[in-house]
């Protein structure tokens, strides 16, 4: 109700406007109106890109992140408008009158055109921003879970913005077309409703919406149904291309006119991208996605269709009881069917995803959209070829659906230490989501570090007296000593350094282990099967303070971030934090691509059963 209010009221007002200031004002003003819409709609990605990547990524100005997309669109357009309104009142400084009747209607035509670009472009820019599922009343598309699709949900009373699209969509393949491949019609042919994909998010719409460049990078495609020249294999069912070991049933999928996809030219194409940590939820270590958030534009010849997730394959923890009350688990590769869900990947590692898309005969991808950030699909580079859905299948089981997706890791200069799991606090590692060596925090007294309502550490970074954290705080209700730990993780703490002070813990892992490392890489855990795990935080004490920092959507970019530790100042103690997921086993400590410490056998972040 309220957007179509604010549509209506800018349309009026511009109308009204315009009808009194006269016909030849107000075509001169809609003559800037169109071409500023033109000039934001051409620099709309490149702009939104530009102001992602510079946007910090913590603190008061974080949330221009989740606005860069209104930001770019609305901020060019208005800019551009006010240059052309500028050169024109200077082109054309005087007004030409014509009668009084002709003036105001003529001025009022044009005002209303220029009022429903203009809000046609206020509408699609701020669809973007980050407000729940639904701007203000208006929300354009809805998950239909029988015919696992988007359908179209509602449009404005004057639908401004399916004017707009429409109107420079035809533009683009027209008059304004310096590149067909990357025309307004060819990459968006459904604009109006990029804004409602984007935030149908996580947590009912209060997940990111938005990821910079350089946080996802698209891995490899396949397709499933074609032969290795590109070929539609004689006899294979586009139904069976879409089955796996557990879904078996045949079953319907539309596209968004209600057309059904299986048909039998058809084939699957599936496209594996890596998450950096940069793409994480707030205060986690996870991405979680819905199948809204990611769509594939293909082509064929002149005509673009857009496509959505029939199937999205991520990496799951599976656990199963062991001997004496341990848990025992392994790392595998698992397809879900595309729902009206979210899918999340494994705690404390950036992800690989795999999404898969029904494609009509003759369709050629062109890109696929995360978060609308755009990454081509390079054409020159062969995909792989599955012939049947067992063969993909086949390909999940052994996790190569995903190669590419992990890090290789130079072990050439790693020391090697003897780290068991009977005697992991002896040498310096621990495992607990309670802060270490009797630290506690006040209630209250948490000025920079936030805390849930069990009093949980969620995030922030703060100095301390040591003093203050080391205090005995009797009454329960102040207590501050755990952290908020994603499901299916724990908490692992690395001693990189640590004083005599600290004698509980009797072995350290000192600077001559790390000293020849580059300060300004990542620091890693690393598993038996490569996969690293961010170091999200540390506890760094000194003489005369104590800084602790948890951030777990916005993991350490090198040691730097902890500070000068020197083997010289023995009361210094250090704990870097990681989450692992429960019962992976941990062999190794990397900085950069090179790994420093390699643990022999390893560990294990156990849980009872």
């Amino acid at each position: 109700m309220i957007m179509n209010l604010i549509a209506i009221g800018v349309v009026a007002g511009l109308a009204y406007t315009w009808g009194t200031r006269g016909f030849f004002s107000g075509l001169l003003h809609l003559i800037c109106v169109v071409a500023a819409g033109a000039i934001a709609l051409a620099f709309w990605e490149p702009v939104a890109h530009l102001i992602m990547k510079n946007s910090p990524r913590s603190g008061f100005l974080a949330p221009i992140e989740s606005a860069a997309w209104a930001l770019s669109l609305l901020l060019v357009f208005g800019a551009s408008l006010a240059l052309l309104r500028t050169g024109m009142d200077k082109i054309a400084p005087a007004n030409l009158i014509l009668d009084k009747t002709s003036d105001f209607v003529g001025g009022l035509v044009c005002g209303a055109l220029s009022g429903v670009i203009t809000a046609g472009l206020l509408v699609i820019g701020a669809n973007t921003l980050w407000m729940g599922e639904s701007m203000f009343g208006y929300k354009r598309v809805n998950w239909n879970q029988a015919t696992r699709s988007l359908e179209s949900d509602s449009k404005l009373w004057v639908p401004v913005d399916d004017i707009v699209a429409g109107f420079y969509g035809r533009l683009s393949t027209t008059v304004l077309q310096p590149n067909p491949s990357r025309s307004l019609a060819r990459l968006y042919p459904n604009l109006p409703d990029v804004g409602s994909t984007m935030r149908t998010s996580a947590n009912g719409g209060d997940g990111r919406i938005t990821i910079r460049p350089g946080d996802v990078r698209l891995l490899s495609w396949y397709t499933v149904g074609l032969d290795p020249e590109g070929r539609r294999i004689e006899g294979a069912r586009t139904a069976d291309l879409l089955k796996d070991r557990f879904n078996r049933a045949d079953r319907q999928y539309t596209d968004r006119t209600g057309e059904s996809l299986v048909r039998p030219d058809a084939f699957v194409a599936g496209f594996v991208v890596r998450f950096e940590a940069g793409a994480y939820e707030r205060n986690s270590t996870q991405v979680a996605i819905r199948p809204e958030q990611v769509r594939l534009v293909a082509t064929r010849g002149e005509n673009s269709i857009e496509l959505f997730p029939v199937a999205i394959i991520t990496e799951v923890e599976t656990r199963e009881p062991g001997e004496m009350g341990d848990v025992t688990g392994s790392r595998e590769a698992v397809r879900y069917l595309a729902g009206d869900e979210v899918y999340a990947s494994i705690p404390g590692t950036p992800p690989a995803m795999g999404f898969e898309f029904i494609i009509p005969a003759g369709y050629t991808p062109q890109g696929l959209f995360v978060r609308n950030l755009r990454l081509a699909v390079d054409r020159r580079s062969e995909p792989a070829r599955f012939g049947s859905a067992e063969d993909r299948q086949r390909a999940i089981n052994s996790g190569a659906i995903f190669e590419g997706g992990r890090i290789e890791f130079d072990e050439s200069q790693a020391l090697t230490r003897d780290v068991r799991q009977e005697t992991l606090r002896e040498t310096g590692i621990l495992i607990s989501d309670r802060l270490p060596m009797g630290y506690m925090l006040m209630d209250g007294r948490t000025s920079s570090i936030r805390t849930d309502e069990d009093r949980r550490i969620i995030g922030g970074e703060q100095l301390f007296d040591p003093d203050s954290i080391k205090q005995r705080i009797t009454e329960r209700a102040l207590q501050v000593n755990q952290f908020r730990v994603s499901t299916g993780a724990q908490l692992v703490w690395i001693t990189l350094k640590q004083g005599t002070n600290n004698d509980n813990l009797t072995a350290r892992y000192d600077l001559r282990e790390i000293e020849e490392a580059p300060r300004d890489q990542p620091i890693f855990l690393v598993d038996e099967n490569g996969f690293a795990y961010d170091c999200i935080g540390f506890i760094m004490e000194e003489r005369n303070s104590v800084r602790l920092r948890f951030t777990k959507d916005r993991p350490l970019s090198g040691m730097a971030d902890v500070g000068q530790l020197s083997r010289n100042q023995p009361q210094q103690s250090a704990f870097l934090m990681f989450e692992v997921p429960v019962n992976a086993r941990i062999v190794g400590m990397a900085i950069g691509d090179k790994m420093v410490l390699r643990f022999n056998p390893g560990f294990e972040a156990r849980v009872r059963w």
